[in-house]
């Protein structure tokens, strides 16, 4: 490799900006081992593995969880079967993580 090929190759490494994940919110309500699949994924780095920096949001109930899902303050929420059923049925299902109790 010539000195020209090292500099220009070096250049370009040196200038290349740094690709930053995209930020997300995850809510959810209450500790409980249906939460364990998130706190994981969170933990060991999954979601930074797929460009995610997710931030993840403890409210106290079901309905504000809808509440800042319709309003945008968080992007998905953590929810069990019937929630997740009213917001199918309402249309504002598709930012929902289904878990099982």
């Amino acid at each position: 490799m010539s000195a020209k090929t090292f500099w220009i190759i070096l250049a370009m490494v040196l200038s290349a900006s740094p690709v930053h994940a995209e930020p997300i919110r995850i809510a959810y309500s209450g500790v409980s081992a249906a939460g364990t699949p998130l706190w994981l994924a969170k933990e060991e780095g999954v979601f930074t593995k797929h460009g995610l920096e997710a931030d993840l949001v403890t409210v106290r109930s079901a309905p504000i969880q809808v509440s800042d899902l319709v309003s945008n303050e968080v992007q998905f929420v953590r929810e069990v079967l019937p929630v997740c059923l009213r917001l199918q049925r309402k249309g504002e299902a598709q930012n929902s993580l289904l878990t099982f109790r």
